[in-house]
């Protein structure tokens, strides 16, 4: 049992791996975007999504707030 729960995970790390190889964005020029903060400091931007402008909050994926320092935000 052992020898097959190392398998499944050798097999699901090499997997994973080549996952996040092939789906990564490969872009030549970086993105830049424009930060709005709302009354609770969440961060916002305007996405252009098939031809509308759409508002929407970034997640970061975090579990605590969104930091920058003020030198960042002005510039």
């Amino acid at each position: 049992m052992k020898g097959i729960n190392l398998w499944l995970l050798n097999i699901s790390y090499i997997a994973l791996t080549l996952f996040s190889i092939y789906t990564s964005a490969n872009m030549k020029t970086p993105v830049i975007l424009t930060l709005s903060f709302d009354n609770y400091s969440t961060p916002h931007a305007t996405f252009v999504i098939d031809g509308q402008p759409v508002y929407a909050m970034l997640d970061t994926g975090s579990s605590f707030g969104f930091h920058l320092h003020e030198s960042q935000l002005k510039k």
